[in-house]
Formats: C-alpha cells, sequence, structure tokens
C-alpha cells in the first residue's frame, strides 16, 4: 500500500488530516491507485489513519478530501476542464477549475454532477486538489 496524506472534511467536524491507504495497483492504468479512484471505487467505507490511529470512515460523512494533485505518468487522458464555484451545504465554497474526463456528448458539467457512477467531483486549485462528495453540493455558479 502506498500512503497518502490528506485533509478531510467529515459532516460536522474541522478538516483533519488522514492518511489513505492506496493500493498498488489501478484498475484503470498502470502504476498506484489514484484518490480519485479510491474515493469514487465501489467501497463504502474507507480505511484511514488520524494521528496514528485506524479508522474506517463512511463516504457518506466524508464533505471534501484534499489532497496534492496527482499526475498520471503513461497514456494521457483527454480532460477538459471549467471554472466554476461550488456551494456546499455549509455554506463553504470550493473555487477552482472542475475536472471533466467523459465520452464526447456526455462532457457537459450536468453530466458530470449526475453521473451515479462518481460520488466525488474533482476541483483543482492551484497545486492541490478537492474531491467534493456530490452529496454535498447545494449548487453550482459557472465561472
Amino acid at each position: 500500500m502506498r500512503e497518502q496524506a490528506v485533509m478531510v472534511a467529515l459532516t460536522e467536524s474541522e478538516p483533519t488530516e488522514y492518511c489513505l491507504f492506496l493500493s498498488p495497483f489501478s484498475h484503470r492504468h498502470n502504476g498506484y491507485e489514484l484518490v480519485e479512484e479510491y474515493l469514487n471505487g465501489p467501497r463504502v467505507f474507507f480505511p484511514m489513519g488520524c494521528e496514528g490511529v485506524p479508522k474506517i470512515v463512511n463516504r457518506e460523512q466524508i464533505l471534501w478530501v484534499k489532497s496534492p494533485r496527482e499526475h498520471l505518468d503513461g497514456p494521457s487522458f483527454e480532460i477538459q476542464e471549467a471554472s466554476i464555484i461550488l456551494e456546499l451545504i455549509d455554506g463553504m465554497r470550493v473555487e477552482g477549475m472542475l475536472e471533466i474526463n467523459r465520452p464526447v456528448g456526455q462532457s457537459r458539467i450536468s453530466d458530470l454532477l449526475n453521473d451515479p457512477h462518481d460520488y466525488f467531483v474533482c476541483v483543482h486549485e492551484g497545486g492541490d486538489t478537492v474531491f467534493v462528495n456530490k452529496r454535498f453540493i447545494r449548487q453550482v455558479i459557472l465561472g
């Protein structure tokens, strides 16, 4: 496993540093599992470490996860980005570039938000990526 330090905001909690345990194998590319794959995979409960204490966190309680931006080595993906502001149900705003990695003809922002297979959307804020749980998005403001 590869350990990845991230900031995690759980419902009704202050953001806290956690450690994710990523698989050495990805089902989509060569190399380690990415944070996006970890969050949008089939798991409902995520093994994580927090201050040296092992925990298992319910996906439905995660507002967002912030990690350093990851780059794939190997084949490139055609990824579009759109400037947006996500307003969450707690009033927090996440502003940046929304990553849209979808087939042609299904690459509207509404297509991404309504896709039942992905639980989190990726927003790039400078050198970091914030993975926002779609369940907690109140509205999207297009920029």
